[in-house]
């Protein structure tokens, strides 16, 4: 079925060629059209897609892949991008924090002998 918006585009569509001294200008405030919209609405209610959906499992066995793999011919620029995903999904962190990193000093120091 089409959605609900989309049958208010019609009425509204139908509303504007009608006379304005008619019933129908003001269809949208008609008693049918009213129960008709509502009942629409809680039959088919409108499904809120915040996030879009993703496979975690996919996404895991692509990085396990070229060009990611073998990690000693990897470029150090797609290395980072795999720390940073992993980083990402494991920490639980917000991305304003991911962001909050620092690879300048004294944020990152690289010790010799570990």
């Amino acid at each position: 079925g089409l959605p609900t918006s989309t049958l208010k585009v019609y009425i509204a569509a139908i509303a504007a060629h009608q006379p304005t001294h008619s019933e129908a200008s003001s269809l949208f405030q008609h008693p049918t059209v009213k129960q008709f919209l509502k009942g629409l609405k809680n039959l088919c209610p409108t499904q809120n897609h915040l996030v879009p959906q993703w496979s975690l499992t996919i996404i895991f066995n692509r990085l396990i892949r070229f060009p990611f793999e073998p990690i000693g011919a990897v470029s150090l620029h797609m290395l980072s991008l795999k720390t940073a995903f992993l980083l990402a999904i494991t920490s639980v962190c917000r991305s304003s924090e991911l962001t909050a990193l620092h690879a300048d000093p004294p944020f990152l120091q690289f010790h010799p002998n570990k």
